[in-house]
């Protein structure tokens, strides 16, 4: 999820005659030299010592700003922190305003300054990564306190020498960490793996929708359908907590990963940002607040708009998990289903592609329950949840549901895939994929009261288990079909638990809500 910063304006010498911006129909136009940009990269000292060397943090800023500044222009800034910028000191000062997006370019000219900040750890910048922890939101905050006159920054250049698993937050580190960084932060980052698996303090840190009541700018964020980094759920709640705080904003939803909207939303998105970094910078009064405040990107790649998110049509429907009809497939009913119980046993050898495969052919390793054909099509706003009465014939288990989209022409999967990336795609989103799954969810049924306290599980005893899976928006054809397949573990998604075995279900209880809007 991609979240930019509204913050004051950066500070530029006074003078008796400073230029304007040029503004038609309520947006800024470009008027301002690009080329002719200033430009420059500043040092700004925070005030954390994350690697530990008795030294406080100085992180890398690069700037860029109309040369008008120079003669007492002020202008807004539009700052962006990242630990993906690429830039590395490869000398005493590294090439000043160098930027990584297309901010720069596009805002600078409209009368902007672009800022752009390396979160401790990478870049030019010095300390360790620690992959969302306060140290990011402090190299960030250092930043924003610069602008505004309340933090120090220096010129000059600092002289440099020279499979995710359950280790998450220690890999993404890795990923992002600069050259110079690597020597001194290896205690570091291997703490960042360490019970990365379990909700702890290290996770409560990095919750930043606990802290929601505490925005005090607007919020535009975009999120991809795809991303699998920021999850859907984790952005649905805390754009719910913006709600309930009433903070000013907008969502913007589109069919990529995590990365930048532009790649999926091209002018469309460049145009929106434009429009309110207007509005809530230079105070234009261009309509944007009084438009629909949620834009989503569908599976077709067209954009629909509604006043908010979930749409506001979305409700709640619930549907019973069924014995198998005439073609072998268990159901997915508007009534429970009188007692019985199906059993699958856990294949850690599976791929997803295999799990979704056929549902009217039969597969140990997995449950899979379809709606009838769709007499129309089917829109899914919001997060969908699944409850299952169970027992296990293991002390450790974790259950996983697949929300597919079934075709006219279910998916096929060989025995045995080799495992390759093209055989595994988030959802059918965006460029064609193999796999329609439209969202998924996972729980370790240790943590099926609280993800801080598990409990044991008993074999052979039953639990009610429920979890939630990833919101999302897809519209699903008429003449499909939804379904919901059950499996434990799920290599593609979650890390593998060598201890589940068995499971067995009970169908009397046992049922999916989803968030329907029509």
């Amino acid at each position: 999820m991609t979240v930019f910063a509204l913050v004051s304006v950066l500070p530029a010498a006074p003078a008796s005659a400073a230029p304007t911006l040029l503004v038609r129909n309520g947006q800024t136009q470009p008027a301002f030299s690009y080329t002719e940009a200033v430009r420059e990269t500043v040092y700004v000292e925070t005030p954390m010592d994350s690697d530990r060397d008795g030294r406080r943090d100085r992180v890398a800023v690069a700037v860029m700003r109309p040369a008008e500044t120079l003669n007492g222009m002020r202008v807004a800034t539009i700052l962006k922190a990242t630990p993906y910028s690429g830039r590395e000191a490869q000398s005493a000062v590294p090439d000043p305003g160098v930027f990584n997006d297309w901010y720069d370019e596009y805002f600078v000219p409209r009368g902007y300054a672009a800022v752009e900040v390396e979160v401790q750890g990478t870049g030019a910048s010095e300390g360790c990564p620690t992959t969302g922890g306060r140290e990011d939101v402090l190299s960030a905050t250092a930043a924003v306190d610069w602008l505004n006159g309340r933090a120090r920054a220096t010129d000059q250049g600092i002289a440099y020498a020279g499979s995710l698993g359950d280790r998450y937050p220690e890999y993404q580190a890795n990923r992002v960490i600069s050259e110079s960084a690597k020597t001194k932060c290896g205690d570091v980052l291997t703490k960042l793996g360490v019970d990365a698996a379990d909700y702890t303090p290290f996770w409560a840190e990095r919750n930043y929708r606990r802290h929601a009541s505490r925005v005090r700018a607007s919020v535009l964020p975009a999120q991809g359908l795809n991303d699998t980094k920021v999850r859907g759920r984790q952005f649905a709640e805390w754009w719910q907590r913006l709600e309930d705080n009433d903070v000013p904003r907008k969502l913007w939803l589109h069919n990529g990963g995590h990365e930048d909207p532009l790649v999926t939303g091209a002018g469309y998105w460049q145009e929106t940002l434009h429009r309110w970094m207007d509005h809530w910078l230079y105070d234009l009064d261009n309509g944007i607040t009084r438009e629909p405040r949620v834009t989503v990107q569908q599976s077709d790649n067209s954009w629909q708009t509604s006043a908010s998110w979930p749409h506001p049509d979305s409700r709640p429907v619930r549907m019973w998990f069924g014995p198998a009809d005439s073609s072998a497939v268990g159901t997915l009913a508007d009534t429970p289903a009188t007692s019985a119980t199906q059993t699958f046993t856990d294949d850690t050898t599976r791929y997803e592609a295999q799990m979704i495969a056929d549902p009217s052919v039969g597969a140990p390793y997995r449950l899979a329950y379809l709606t009838a054909p769709l007499t129309r099509p089917t829109h899914l706003s919001g997060t969908a949840e699944v409850s299952v009465r169970m027992t296990s014939t293991s002390t450790s288990t974790p259950l996983t549901a697949l929300l597919v989209d079934y075709g006219p022409a279910a998916p096929q999967a060989t025995a045995a895939q080799p495992e390759s990336a093209d055989l595994f795609a988030p959802s059918p989103r965006g460029k064609p994929t193999k796999l329609p799954v439209v969202t998924r969810g996972s729980i370790d049924v240790k943590n099926r009261d609280s993800v801080t306290r598990p409990r044991a599980v008993r074999p052979g005893q039953a639990y009610t288990v429920s979890w939630r899976l990833h919101a999302t928006d897809y519209v699903f054809p008429a003449g499909h079909r939804i379904g919901i397949v059950i499996v434990a573990n799920d290599k593609d998604y979650v890390t593998t638990d060598p201890a589940a075995k068995s499971v067995t279900i009970d169908l009397g209880p046992s049922n999916v809500v989803r968030p329907l809007a029509n």
